[in-house]
């Protein structure tokens, strides 16, 4: 599977899924409108049923259902540990149980979908994190 994301003044921020095989990429199998104001980045689980995306906060979606399954920072979440600051980018690990997500505060934020709350914050940027990757062992998260 393959997942791109658009931003359009009509429909705001889209996660789309694409199918892949042997001949190419298909058909899209999934679209969800996750984020009104548009978004910046959008990544698929390892384990294929799920996607992270962000564009100002953080959308859950579960490809099965089409549909935003967890929502993070924003307005939508007033809680101890949300995201602070517009979020710019967003990856899963290995396991798909963890999310890191950075943006315009500076930090670096990885999240336990399972038990929705922060498990560790990295903060040592001086400026917006604009990019973040678990690497294949998922021992490791680079952010830039």
């Amino acid at each position: 599977m393959l997942v791109s994301c658009a931003t359009s003044a009509r429909s705001g921020g889209v996660v789309k899924v694409w199918a892949c095989g042997d001949a190419g990429v298909g058909a899209a199998i999934c679209e969800v409108e996750t984020h009104p104001e548009g978004l910046s980045s959008a990544r698929l689980s390892a384990t294929g049923d799920a996607t992270v995306s962000c564009g100002g906060d953080l959308a859950l979606c579960a490809i099965r259902d089409a549909a935003v399954a967890l929502r993070l920072g924003g307005d939508a979440v007033a809680a101890p540990g949300a995201p602070r600051g517009v979020l710019r980018c967003c990856d899963f690990d290995k396991s798909s149980r963890l999310v890191a997500c950075g943006g315009d505060g500076g930090a670096l934020d990885v999240w336990d979908c399972k038990r929705k709350r922060v498990v560790r914050t990295l903060e040592d940027h001086a400026s917006a994190v604009t990019c973040c990757r678990f690497d294949a062992s998922a021992l490791d998260v680079w952010d830039c």
